[in-house]
């Protein structure tokens, strides 16, 4: 069955994360028995999951793409969004980030924290998601819960408390000098709990296992009894508005927009940018059911929609995160010579349609077709869906670094587009982020000079792509745009006309900066952790030197003659790096990378040496801007653009 949602009921949205085989999926099932919405438990294993029916997910018994479940407790409606346990598909769940108001954190009790496990945990401290621990599996270990506890104590700090632990009151009550009078005054009441939750002061702590259904019962009493609303809150009101997480196609190729109502109502037939919603879908597993109407805080697939993209941002709520998982390697698609260069290139933009990260490229100058990938496992899904989906059978080449552009110095881009019969002109401080930010977007602009609407429209299409740099046309990161000025005509300026003049602002401002030498690539480097004999230490530390990494000793196993090393490198250097340890230490050593994120590139003459891009010949993505001059369009370069702008 799948439990419709309840107008009269709080949406609550509970995302849970794991490491792969941590047993997300499982506990999910485990949830929809508990609760009534499903009769029995489905098994990953056996491809019977009510979450994982994708026919690869089934086959492979791994979760590939984020959904969610509903499931009744109390007054609330919780929404489950269970989300790929795999590093591979770490961007699927990092989407979700923007629309659970908590998460759920697996570990395994027969693993412990994994390192992808407290990338997730951290990820999860840096957006500040209330959190809580489950510990599965516990019948598989003979760990007690206190030695676990102290293990998660050790990788994730404090504020872990065991709601298992019949004294719990009184150890929340230690995390907070107030919640300690308030608990030797007057004892701690259950509103005391649920704000420490919702304030990260405490991070609940269960213990269990999904399969045999041990420990379900209490999670979801604890959730009924400290963590949800306690009674029904009635919707705030106010102008609709909502963040779209995911785009995915239905098996008949309708165009899904999976969105979180972060406030107001949404309506059938309502507009959304300049596109009409025809229709509501609310999902439980793969069925739906379709409603008039989506209320605050409630998670809906809209059709109809065909601009939008993870990360699309309507009314009054904040934009997409910065990203985090991101693929470091670039790879050149092969495919039959009787599939025509055009239909590949639109059918892969269909595909990174729902998955972003790819970064589909054409490159003009050799003919070839190049897509971003974050490992093995992903690239088994595009080619999956490719054959599927297309009857097309591809291979990729090896993969070559992927890029970033940034910028150390602020300037104001100004862009104008003016053909006969439109207007718009738009100005935008672009200002430098720290390393890691990503980019944020903001309007400085009275509603008294631009109506609240034009400035909308203008921060979509800030926020709408990956804005091409102008170095290497590598996408620009770690960036503050700010619409500072902007100006529409009564009679000629339509939607699409912000959107020119959005984009040849951002592009006009890069060109200054690049004219004066204040943009810079970005290249992706990795953490890296290198367990080899003592006697290769010396050979490791001074490759990795001549890598431009850093190396740091972490660990001497004196009884093994074993030596840890830790530190961080360029992908670009490091990448092939482990076949080379093999080598050299006899098959004794062991290599363990994870990305680090981007920093400034550290061969960056080189990288622009063999580049032979040229922003003013990239016609895709103009610098210059369109100014009416006796009654036709005149293209402007962008460097005389500040002369001829209108708002001064």
């Amino acid at each position: 069955m799948v439990y419709n949602t309840d107008m009269d009921k709080n949406h609550v949205t509970l995302g849970i994360l794991a490491h792969v085989d941590a047993g997300k999926t499982t506990l999910s099932e485990s949830l929809l028995l508990h609760t009534n919405v499903i009769r029995s438990a489905g098994r990953v294993d056996n491809g019977t999951s009510f979450l994982d029916n994708d026919p690869l997910e089934r086959s492979r018994g791994i979760t590939i793409y984020a959904k969610n479940a509903r499931i009744p407790i109390g007054d609330n409606e919780v929404i489950l969004i269970d989300t790929p346990g795999h590093a591979d598909l770490a961007a699927e769940c990092e989407r979700i980030l923007p629309v659970i108001d908590m998460a759920l954190l697996l570990v395994s009790a027969p693993d412990g924290v994994r390192p992808y496990t407290k990338t997730l945990w951290d990820l999860l401290r840096k957006e500040h998601i209330p959190t809580m621990i489950f510990v599965n599996k516990t019948d598989l270990t003979e760990k007690t819960q206190s030695e676990m506890t102290k293990d998660l104590e050790i990788h994730f700090g404090s504020g872990i408390i065991s709601f298992s632990d019949k004294d719990f009151f009184e150890n929340v009550a230690s995390t907070d000098e107030v919640l300690m009078d308030r608990y030797l005054d007057a004892g701690l009441e259950a509103e005391d709990i649920r704000n420490a939750f919702n304030s990260c002061t405490v991070y609940p702590l269960f213990f269990g296992s999904a399969l045999r259904g041990e420990g379900i019962s209490e999670f979801i009493s604890a959730l009924e009894n400290y963590i949800l609303p306690p009674a029904y809150l009635p919707p705030k009101g106010g102008d609709f508005s909502g963040i779209v997480y995911k785009i995915s196609h239905t098996r008949d190729n309708k165009r899904l927009s999976f969105m979180r109502v972060t406030r107001g109502t949404l309506k059938v037939k309502d507009v959304l940018g300049e596109e009409k919603v025809n229709e509501i879908r609310i999902y439980s597993g793969e069925k739906y059911t379709t409603t008039g109407s989506a209320t605050e805080g409630d998670i809906c697939a809209l059709v109809g929609m065909k601009s939008t993209h993870a990360g699309s941002v309507f009314g009054d709520c904040s934009g997409r995160p910065r990203t985090v998982f991101a693929p470091a390697l670039s790879y050149t698609v092969r495919y039959p010579a009787d599939v025509d260069k055009t239909k590949m290139l639109n059918i892969l933009r269909e595909i990174e349609d729902e998955e972003t990260t790819l970064a589909v490229r054409y490159y003009e100058q050799t003919g070839e077709i190049f897509i971003s990938l974050m490992g093995d496992i992903q690239t088994d899904v595009i080619k999956h869906t490719l054959k599927e989906r297309y009857g097309i059978d591809v291979t990729f080449d090896n993969g070559i670094v992927c890029y970033k552009e940034t910028i150390d110095m602020k300037t104001v881009g100004v862009g104008h587009y003016e053909p006969l019969k439109h207007y718009a002109e738009v100005q935008i401080l672009m200002e430098p982020l720290a390393r890691g930010r990503g980019m944020e977007y903001s309007s400085d602009v009275s509603e008294d000079d631009l109506d609240k609407n034009w400035q909308r429209l203008i921060l979509t299409h800030m926020q709408e792509r990956d804005h091409p740099g102008v170095l290497l046309g590598a996408p620009i990161t770690d960036i503050r745009l700010t619409l500072v000025a902007g100006r529409s005509h009564i009679k000629h300026t339509e939607g699409g006309d912000f959107r020119q003049a959005t984009y040849r602002a951002i592009r006009q401002g890069l060109m200054k900066l690049r004219e004066s030498g204040y943009v810079h690539i970005l290249e992706p480097y990795y953490n890296y952790t290198l367990k080899l004999p003592e006697n290769c230490v010396g050979q490791a530390m001074t490759e990795i030197s001549a890598m431009s990494g850093t190396t740091e000793i972490v660990n001497t196993d004196p009884t093994e003659l074993i030596v840890t090393l830790s530190g961080r490198a360029p992908v670009s250097e490091m990448n092939d790096y482990a076949s080379k340890v093999r080598t050299y230490t006899k098959g004794r050593g062991e290599l363990t990378l994870s990305l680090a994120g981007y920093d400034l590139c550290h061969d960056e003459e080189a990288v622009l040496a063999a580049s032979d891009y040229s922003p003013e010949s990239d016609l895709d993505n103009p610098t210059g801007s369109v100014f009416c001059s006796h009654g036709a369009g005149t293209t402007i370069p962008w460097n005389e653009v500040d002369d001829h702008k209108h708002i001064k």
